[in-house]
Parts: C-alpha cells; structure tokens; sequence
C-alpha cells in the first residue's frame, strides 16, 4: 500500500480550513456577544456557535473532494489532523497554557461526521 500524499493541496486545505473555522466561530461570536454564548443553553450554544462552522467545514471539505482523485480518506484525516493541531497550538499559545475545551469530544465526533459525511 502507498501513502504518498499530495502535500501542497494538504497544507492548503489545512491552512483553508483552519481560517474558514476561525472566521466564522468570530463572526459568530461578534454577532450574538461573547456573553451571549456563555449564557446561553447547550441547544442555542450547539446552533449558534456549532452548526455554522460544521456547515462550512462540510463545504471545505467538499471542495477538497472535488478536486481530489486518490485516497480521498487518508488526505481528508490529515487535512483534519493538521488543522485541528494548528487550532489547538494557536490556542494554546495565545492563552499561554495547554487548552481543551471541555466539548472537545463533542467537537472531534463532529469534526469526523463532517470527514465520513464526504
């Protein structure tokens, strides 16, 4: 079995995805107020906040697939792995400790219906 991978079109959809996440969980967040969420239910919380960036992940995602012939699977995992790293690094520096949220579960399984759903 060969593993090569296409490693710029990886980083690219890497990098892609990481800024379509961060632009929409800020765009969110400006618009209902950070307070807001926090207040919130987990149903409000889960629409408001979760939804929008599984919808957009999904179309990142699919474009990745459209452009991509071979090993759909193996690029997609790697193109998750990276970005969700380089999210959780950029947190973790940013807040000057080691971070996880307390729904990275939820987050992740999301994360992998969003993968298994392409």
């Amino acid at each position: 079995m060969e593993w090569q991978l296409n490693i710029g079109k990886v980083f690219k959809f890497a990098a892609i995805l990481f800024l379509v996440q961060v632009a929409v969980s800020t765009a969110v967040t400006l618009i209902t107020g950070p307070d807001n969420l926090s207040s919130s239910g987990v149903q409000e919380y889960m629409l408001f906040m979760h939804l929008p960036v599984l919808l957009f992940s999904v179309f990142v995602f699919g474009a990745f697939a459209s452009k991509q012939t071979e090993k759909l699977w193996l690029h997609g995992l790697v193109i998750l792995i990276l970005s969700e790293s380089f999210g959780f690094v950029a947190i973790s520096l940013l807040m000057q400790e080691v971070y996880l949220a307390p729904t990275w579960p939820f987050e992740l399984s999301v994360l992998l219906i969003a993968l298994i759903d392409q």
